[in-house]
């Protein structure tokens, strides 16, 4: 079992990137334990979540799943754009899928950055986040 001990002079950050969530798979079980374990100060989870409107699901399930009392935050790669953009007429942020996307994220205790920024306060020491 991963363990740490927290000490004041320290932030652990923890970043998820790229898993193409497409189906349930045991690899996704073991990173939600694993940032569970561990407790983090911050998390990011960093593009390519997403494959199709289906994976929304199978996303969500996942980060539901995280339950650490810290700021979660999410910054779009490619694959979001992608998805969200079909069959739009207008911005890709106005898309249903994106829409349901942003529901998904903000229901399983995600702050999506984009373009805008954060600030983080941990222990006097600031942390200045930002999502372009």
């Amino acid at each position: 079992m991963l363990q740490r001990k927290k000490a004041s002079n320290t932030i652990m950050a923890i970043q998820i990137s790229d898993c193409h969530f497409s189906k349930e798979k045991e690899l996704f079980d073991s990173l939600v334990n694993t940032i569970n374990q561990l407790n983090p100060d911050v998390v990011f989870l960093t593009g390519d979540q997403i494959v199709s409107v289906e994976s929304i699901k199978i996303m969500e399930h996942y980060l539901s799943k995280i339950n650490v009392p810290c700021p979660k935050f999410v910054i779009n790669g490619n694959w979001e754009y992608t998805l969200s953009a079909k069959k739009s007429t207008n911005s890709p942020h106005e898309s249903k899928n994106f829409t349901e996307y942003y529901r998904a994220l903000k229901d399983s205790g995600f702050t999506m950055l984009l373009n805008q920024g954060e600030t983080l306060n941990f222990n006097g020491k600031k942390l200045v986040v930002y999502g372009l």
